[in-house]
């Protein structure tokens, strides 16, 4: 029989009382497991750097951090000033 997670209801983990989710909550708050899940992020990160860099940018895009890039509406936005500046030429 399947029962909920003890702290916040969604299905628990196999032989266990917590989800997968709310288990690394509880370990990632006590100083080991924290210094433990510090550690492994680094080494996640030494071994795919590409990867981290992906995530890096979708976080600062998510907060405002970071404008995506705007190389096509800078060179659209030009197009635009010179239409206006021969349209004005013209009249």
């Amino acid at each position: 029989m399947d029962s909920g997670c003890s702290d916040c209801g969604r299905p628990a983990r196999v032989g266990g009382r917590q989800c997968a989710r709310c288990y690394q909550r509880r370990y990632r708050a006590t100083p080991e497991g924290k210094r433990h899940h510090n550690d492994a992020v680094i080494r996640y990160n030494a071994r795919n750097p590409a990867k981290r860099r992906v995530w890096v940018h979708r976080y600062q895009q998510r907060i405002g951090l970071r404008v995506p890039d705007l190389r096509e509406l800078r060179a659209a936005i030009k197009r635009l000033d010179a239409a206006l500046a021969s349209a004005e030429d013209r009249s």
